[in-house]
């Protein structure tokens, strides 16, 4: 299961969506992948996902981050591979983990190669091009949970692997607006028994952090929630303790929404043992806090036909609740799912969505948005077939839908909703771009320059000042090449690249002493 942060950004309107549409996004042809996070820019939307690095090979391979830009229609309007080594691992941290500057994304996530994690950051042009990306060696460095902008920098939020209790140490780093890092809280010693950690931007200043914790030594494991509210100058203003004992908790983030009336929602996932069932469903459970913490109401989506429900939470623009996510049926299999709620806890709706066509079974909501007027764009994950009806199992591709403001499909509002899905074509891996197929490291550099290739060819590798001048020309027929820049002095590069096809790739390089 994964870990969830959820970040509030700015998110900008959308085109109303007149038509509802279900597509399947294949990155390559022999993929598994599926919509991690989804994020609003214009009348488009922002994909974010971790794919096999393998994209034609049928072979198990490490997972590669990967963006997609779509149009309301799901037509792919950009693609790329923010890299693709496969002999490490590398994705993006956690659902929300996007901060939109200007015409740039900035995306959280983190890389392990060579037995050491690494924090990284990619700072991506609304267009597609990688302008920097920059690792952090971080001692211990485990998990980054996500990336929230203050007044005068970032706050990046990671776990660290705490080696002397059983449960983990989360870092707070203060990143100032050129990416540098200048201050740095761990909660481990003050908090021994944090296992999750969920937070959101408060206002502008303000961070409010859930740490779910767990007291081993009790009868059943009991839980509880601590609320935190940091300022960003990363000092610890106030602490409530909620939700205390709670039994049967799984190891979840909290997820944590405000309301309009200051109150607060925290939603995390329970384990229900039921007695007459072999394996206990696992639920979402939300409650509903007052300005003082203290508990107005709570719901638990239990139900004993079911293997789990899971779910993402966010108060609407109508300032209702909704949570999507996916429930795992005994009987009717996996299904997409998405409840509104109001701010009393009382259901409005409940769908459930899967594919019309037979052969797709599985299908699940990983992450939404909605726009001024309330409809919903929704990415996920849709068990689908290849363009030569080859499906090897397990193939998930990216799951891309929208719906109208009641959750309806196309005049549909059921409860059990069949969906037309259609496969997005022409998105083979050939179609991807020579500068969608390489990645280079570190950026900024001080001493050496590493470029990482898709596959050997032919290539002519150039690195120039931007007056234009030559530094260094290079021709190469390896999928790997280095140079040292530790004689250059410190400021802004080109590296162009040209291949056998007079295909180019111009990228920025940060040269710093």
């Amino acid at each position: 299961m994964k870990v969830i942060l959820i970040v509030i950004i700015c998110m900008q309107h959308l085109l109303v969506l007149t038509q509802q549409v279900s597509v399947s996004i294949p990155i390559g042809e022999r993929t598994q992948e599926l919509g991690w996070a989804i994020t609003p820019i214009g009348t488009d939307f922002i994909i974010s996902t971790a794919v096999r690095c393998k994209l034609d090979e049928d072979v198990p391979s490490k997972p590669c981050c990967a963006m997609v830009r779509v149009n309301t229609r799901g037509e792919i309007i950009w693609k790329k591979l923010m890299e693709f080594e496969t002999d490490y691992l590398s994705r993006p941290g956690s659902e929300d983990v996007y901060v939109i500057r200007k015409d740039s994304l900035i995306v959280s996530g983190f890389v392990n190669r060579n037995d050491s994690t690494y924090l990284r950051l990619f700072i991506i042009h609304t267009s597609g091009e990688l302008l920097r990306q920059i690792d952090y060696f971080i001692p211990d460095f485990w998990w980054n949970y996500g990336l929230m902008e203050v007044s005068n920098g970032y706050v990046v939020i990671n776990t660290l692997q705490d080696t002397t209790a059983a449960s983990f140490d989360f870092q707070f780093l203060k990143l100032d607006s050129e990416f540098r890092v200048i201050d740095e809280v761990n909660l481990g010693e003050q908090f021994k028994k944090v296992v999750s950690i969920g937070a959101i931007m408060e206002s502008d200043s303000m961070i409010m952090v859930a740490l779910e914790e767990f007291d081993n030594r009790s009868i059943g494991g009991k839980r509880r929630i601590r609320i935190l509210r940091i300022n960003e100058e990363l000092d610890i203003l106030d602490e409530h303790v909620i939700n205390e004992n709670s039994e049967g908790g799984l190891n979840r983030i909290p997820f944590i929404q405000s309301a309009v009336d200051s109150g607060l929602f925290v939603l995390h996932i329970k384990n229900y043992g039921a007695s007459n069932i072999k394996i206990p469903p696992d639920c979402p459970t939300i409650f509903k806090h007052n300005s003082d913490y203290i508990l107005e109401w709570y719901k638990s989506f239990y139900n004993e036909e079911s293997i789990y429900y899971y779910g993402r939470f966010r108060v609407g623009k109508d300032q209702n609740l909704y949570i999507s996510g996916t429930r795992q049926h005994r009987f009717e299999g996996e299904r997409a799912w998405l409840i509104k709620l109001n701010q009393s806890g009382n259901e409005v709706w409940e769908r459930f969505y899967f594919d019309s066509s037979k052969k797709s079974i599985v299908t699940g909501f990983s992450d939404f948005t909605q726009n001024n007027t309330g409809e919903i764009a929704l990415t996920g994950y849709i068990l689908d077939t290849f363009v030569n009806n080859n499906t090897p199992a397990g193939n998930l591709n990216i799951w891309f839908v929208t719906l109208d403001k009641d959750g309806c499909f196309n005049g549909d509002c059921g409860k059990h909703i069949r969906v037309d899905r259609k496969v997005n074509t022409g998105t083979e891996s050939e179609k991807f771009n020579l500068a969608d197929l390489l990645e280079y490291y570190p950026n900024p550099a001080s001493d050496k320059v590493h470029l990482r290739f898709r596959s050997p060819a032919v290539r002519q590798i150039f690195l120039k000042d931007l007056s234009g001048k030559v530094m260094i020309q290079r021709k190469t027929d390896s999928d790997y090449e280095q140079f040292d820049v530790n004689s250059f002095p410190s400021g802004m590069y080109q590296i162009t690249i040209e291949d056998d096809l007079k295909q180019q790739a111009q990228l920025l390089l940060q040269i710093v002493k």
